[in-house]
């Protein structure tokens, strides 16, 4: 009885250690709670919360691209981390591509030939030519500008001492058996460029031709004279065989217009303008890269020395 008695005591209305239990495991469970609510676990953390939190030391992730699929989603491969071997850069090709222009110009693009190129193009043959001094075709209307073949077309350009299609070959083989009625001694101009001659037009007001050169085969057709001088070595260019048709810059006059780059030329009578007025001078291997005043000196004494060693006798009617 004293046992029960003092137990009662200790825990009045026979309830007070069930009580004190029941209160501690609600403390656990309010606990329990509590740390869910405040340490959430890892699979309910939302996407858009930043995971593992700022601060924390993770070894460096793998490796890794992207690829992008049919339906714009990107995918992710993974490869491990290795040393890649170093390769130098790849040798260059040889064999370009058609159309193709490396720097420094050394492949032309087909079809295309720069002015002056002296490159022959893919499957043309190189033109006959024949021996002589290579000359300059110019006009007294306008010295700033050269005969040149264009386009299979005798025409006026804009002169350019490296353009070899401006370079003339002055063939002299029959000036001592063919000669005008004047006496004086016949030659051809034949393109360096191309081989083509110049030939004679079909008559008056029409277009100088030109033709392909062939050696050791007389033409007539593309044999041609000068006059006198006729101030500051301008001289009459015509046909052997008609000395009243003269080569002609159309239109080249100054009330015509002057000299533009291509302009034709032709042939015509005379009428004592300076687009009727040629001059024919030697190019030398220096005279390439020669100044303004070394050009007008080496042309005059050019000039001289064809009135002292080339310049036919005069006969006067």
């Amino acid at each position: 009885r004293d046992r029960i008695a003092a137990a009662e005591m200790e825990y009045p209305h026979g309830h007070s250690h069930h009580h004190n239990r029941r209160e501690e495991e609600e403390e656990e469970e309010e606990r329990r709670e509590h740390s869910r609510h405040h340490y959430p676990q890892r699979d309910s953390i939302p996407q858009s919360f930043p995971y593992p939190p700022p601060g924390t030391q993770f070894p460096e992730p793998p490796q890794h691209r992207a690829h992008q699929g049919p339906a714009q989603v990107i995918h992710h491969e993974a490869y491990p981390s290795y040393n890649t071997p170093e390769y130098g850069p790849p040798p260059p090709n040889p064999y370009p591509r058609p159309g193709y222009e490396p720097s420094g110009g050394s492949f032309p693009r087909p079809g295309y030939e720069p002015s002056g190129s002296s490159i022959p193009r893919p499957g043309r043959k190189q033109p006959d030519l024949p021996r002589g001094h290579v000359v300059r075709v110019s006009c007294k209307a306008d010295p700033d500008f050269s005969l040149a073949d264009r386009n299979g077309s005798p025409v006026l350009v804009h002169a350019n001492a490296n353009d070899e299609f401006q370079h003339w070959i002055k063939d002299e083989t029959y000036s001592v058996k063919v000669k005008d009625e004047r006496s004086y001694p016949s030659f051809s101009l034949v393109n360096k460029a191309t081989g083509q001659a110049l030939k004679h037009g079909l008559g008056e007001s029409q277009p100088v031709l030109l033709t392909e050169f062939r050696s050791g085969t007389f033409d007539e057709s593309i044999l041609w004279t000068t006059s006198e001088d006729m101030g500051h070595g301008y001289r009459t260019l015509r046909q052997v065989n008609n000395i009243r048709l003269n080569v002609d810059a159309f239109h080249g006059d100054k009330k015509s217009g002057g000299i533009k780059d291509g302009t034709p030329i032709v042939l015509w009578e005379w009428k004592k303008g300076d687009n009727q007025l040629w001059k024919i001078v030697p190019y030398y291997e220096y005279f390439l890269k020669k100044t303004y005043w070394q050009s007008k000196l080496l042309e005059k004494f050019s000039e001289v020395s064809q009135l002292w060693n080339n310049s036919p006798p005069v006969k006067y009617p």
